[in-house]
């Protein structure tokens, strides 16, 4: 599928659901949280560490199905709560995973590696 099409689809969901059982930062979230979508994570995904849970987004203990279900139920009964936390999320987006955030700390560990090589 085309990136364009990828974004399209995100654009039209409310919540993006990632109930990864290990999965250090997925990449699906950021591009959520880019569009202003929310997110419903396990909490053995790195973005959780970032996910204020019921802010933000919805954050469930990893592998525990009934608080998944729970979270999905959540946001199906208060649907009209998803974009404040779509915008709030977005947020986030800026903060830790924006192209000038990701420039900027690659830039940062460049300089430090050539300054411990002596360049």
């Amino acid at each position: 599928m085309e990136r364009e099409k990828i974004h399209e689809i995100i654009d039209q969901t409310d919540l993006m659901i990632c109930p990864s059982r290990e999965d250090p930062m997925p990449t699906v979230c950021a591009e959520a949280m880019m569009h202003k979508v929310p997110c419903l994570v396990s909490d053995a995904t790195g973005t959780a560490a970032y996910i204020t849970d019921g802010k933000d987004g919805l954050v469930f203990k990893n592998e525990n199905s009934q608080e998944l279900s729970e979270k999905i139920l959540w946001s199906i009964e208060h649907k009209e709560e998803l974009p404040d936390m779509g915008e709030r999320a977005f947020d986030i987006y800026e903060r830790v995973f924006s192209e000038q955030v990701f420039e900027k700390k690659l830039l940062g560990y460049v300089e430090e590696m050539i300054g411990k090589a002596g360049c």
